[in-house]
């Protein structure tokens, strides 16, 4: 063969070899640049952005809950078992204003993406940058009494503040085994805002408090 087709065929063989190294990994690489300006190489796995990934951050987060929970008799008091710790919104848990048993309600009410994302440009057309999402919780003790609802809300403060990075073996559902690290801070929402979210619930306002979770992406 001429010389050039041997180079040719040698670059072939190479960029095939580093193109199956990379899926082997199961990683995609995602260019950017560092703050002294240099250029630099993200690598986010693909098993972070499945786009079950919401409700994985929900078993995570209850899990993280129920965890630090069921060992304290003072919350096993008010809440019997996991099963308490709900996704469900508030609204679908109160009838009126009584309660049927006492719960957690931990409701995704907002998603948002990730601006920081947009900006960088795709290695390729058909790869499109994962979809790096804000998740906000809206978090809310439903008892029979005041006492319960601010214990209850108390101890699932201190576990947020105590666990503000969630990774490893604290990931659960498609984020396991995966370098994910979830970023879980409270949000300041005024009281205007809350009482109008609860009046969208058509139910009398509740103690509330709202969280944004960070790190999550959709493929």
């Amino acid at each position: 063969l001429p010389p050039w087709k041997v180079l040719a065929s040698r670059e072939e063989e190479v960029e095939g070899t580093r193109k199956a190294r990379r899926e082997v990994s199961g990683c995609i690489l995602i260019r950017g640049r560092s703050h002294s300006g240099n250029s630099r190489i993200k690598e986010v796995r693909k098993t972070m952005v499945d786009y079950q990934v919401i409700g994985a951050v929900d078993l995570t987060l209850r899990d993280l809950l129920w965890s630090e929970m069921q060992s304290d008799t003072t919350i096993t008091n008010i809440l019997a078992s996991e099963l308490q710790i709900t996704m469900e919104p508030p609204f679908n848990l109160v009838k009126d204003t009584e309660l049927e048993n006492s719960a957690l309600s931990l409701y995704l009410y907002r998603v948002d993406s990730e601006g920081s994302w947009k900006n960088v440009p795709p290695q390729r057309a058909e790869a499109p940058q994962p979809l790096a999402l804000n998740l906000f919780y809206l978090m809310t003790p439903l008892t029979n009494s005041a006492d319960n609802d601010h214990t209850l809300l108390g101890k699932a403060l201190q576990i947020f503040h105590q666990h503000p990075i969630l990774s490893g073996s604290s990931l659960k559902g498609v984020l396991m085994g995966t370098d994910l690290h979830l970023k879980v801070t409270p949000v300041i929402v005024s009281q205007e805002e809350l009482q109008n979210l609860w009046s969208a619930f058509q139910r009398p306002y509740r103690l509330s408090i709202s969280y944004q979770v960070t790190g999550a992406f959709i493929d």
